[in-house]
């Protein structure tokens, strides 16, 4: 199959593996990477990858897709399922971050998978480029259940810088829940963590 790899400093090159075989406890994911928007940062690049995958670092991070093969012993998932994945929990290493694998691929094997640790089940009707902003919004959204804040407070605000762009919450008197934004022309959609709900700008 084909990857998306980092092999030197230059522009990432599609490279060849073999195509991964889902054991008993793994999932596999067509096409993961098509639905992801993050880009390698250009200084892991300029050093020839992700230490210490330099000169093979695969691409592909934070990705969403459909099973198309799920292990005997895996509880409640189902091929055709719709997920997002964790990159953070592969046991091989971060998916498209200085692990083994990359979603930016023609395969993904989720190894040992368990729904709500590994990969989580969405709906269907949601599109591939929202799913991919999953890991995003979560990383702002505990940002600002640690921050504590409460209706009243003044001055509260957190901040997750992402590829996509700015998502940040404000707390204030004038506010009785978080308001959550991407500041990216394409993506002025404010979404309200509490309740999922998205609002119009």
């Amino acid at each position: 199959m084909k990857v998306s790899t980092v092999t030197d400093p230059a522009p990432p090159r599609c490279s060849t593996a073999p195509q991964p075989e889902a054991g008993p406890n793994d999932v596999l994911v067509p096409d993961a990477g098509l639905r992801h928007l993050r880009v390698p940062n250009a200084f892991y690049i300029t050093i020839g990858g992700i230490p210490p995958r330099q000169g093979c670092t695969p691409l592909g991070h934070e990705p969403a897709g459909e099973l198309v093969e799920v292990g005997a012993e895996v509880s409640g998932l189902a091929v055709g399922d719709h997920v997002v994945i964790n990159p953070m929990a592969a046991p091989s290493g971060i998916i498209g971050n200085g692990g083994a694998s990359g979603a930016l691929a023609d395969y993904l094997l989720i190894e040992n998978s368990v729904r709500g640790v590994g990969l989580e089940v969405i709906p269907d009707h949601i599109p591939w480029e929202v799913a991919a902003l999953n890991e995003p919004m979560a990383v702002a959204a505990n940002g600002a259940n640690r921050s504590k804040a409460k209706p009243g407070r003044q001055g509260g605000r957190v901040r997750r810088r992402a590829p996509s762009g700015w998502a940040r919450c404000w707390r204030s008197s004038r506010l009785r829940r978080p308001r959550w934004w991407f500041l990216v022309s394409s993506r002025m959609t404010r979404i309200d963590p509490t309740d999922g709900e998205l609002m119009p700008s």
